[in-house]
């Protein structure tokens, strides 16, 4: 069965997030990244310690060693979860107008959604817009509704980064998020912006037909895994 993660309860009823529903699918680029972290930390630790000669006692040392390395890339994501949430929280106070002070962790990712803003030419409609779908069970919170310069809705989800990596979860997580919109959106983008070293976007348009038909497809398995009933007794 898969983990129950976050849910909305909307009207007495509860809805799997968007985010939620997509971690059904394999992240290869995940499992590679949180592979090189460990490697990273045990070479580090190695690097710094002088091993026993006893084999029994280098063996239980390395194991520890090993144990802690496993732990590395859980922490770091933890780490990059909070400075993500820290700049979103920014990013939506700005939008609303309000005055916000930036600290040496969040200045670079809160310049590059200030650059972004700068050459968008878009006009903010709605920041941390509530969406769901009674009929077909998700709900999620869309970071964004811009109008550009035809008066067209658009729906923006921003992703901080300093590596860049473009999942493609990300453009199913905006497809449901529009179709979920009470209005119609003409269009989806996801705007990576860096959160490392120097101010920088990419802006990355979404497929918003192509990637909806693929969420319905993940949430179908999600229900089905979560249903519990994949097994006959």
């Amino acid at each position: 069965m898969v983990n129950n993660g976050r849910t909305y309860k909307i009207n007495g009823i509860e809805y799997p997030s968007v985010t939620t529903v997509l971690n059904i699918i394999e992240k290869p680029w995940l499992a590679a990244w949180e592979k090189k972290e460990m490697a990273a930390a045990l070479r580090t630790d190695l690097l710094g310690k002088d091993l026993p000669k006893d084999k029994l006692e280098r063996i239980d040392i390395l194991d520890s060693m090993i144990k802690e390395a496993k732990k590395m890339p859980r922490l770091i994501g933890a780490e990059a979860m909070a400075l993500g949430t820290q700049i979103h929280e920014i990013i939506q106070k700005l939008s609303l107008g309000q005055e916000v002070k930036t600290d040496d962790n969040t200045k670079i990712g809160v310049a590059s959604w200030k650059l972004w803003r700068q050459e968008s030419g878009m006009e903010i409609v709605e920041t941390e817009k509530l969406v769901y779908d009674p009929v077909l069970g998700y709900a999620g919170t869309a970071d964004a509704i811009f109008k550009d310069n035809l008066n067209r809705l658009c729906l923006i989800d921003y992703k901080t980064s300093g590596s860049g990596i473009k999942s493609d979860s990300f453009a199913l997580q905006v497809a449901a998020y529009a179709q979920a919109y009470p209005k119609e959106i003409s269009a989806g983008y996801v705007i990576m912006l860096n959160k490392a070293e120097k101010p920088a976007f990419a802006v990355h348009k979404v497929n918003l037909e192509v990637c909806f038909k693929a969420f319905i497809n993940c949430l179908g398995l999600y229900k089905e895994m979560k249903g519990g009933n994949l097994w006959m007794q």
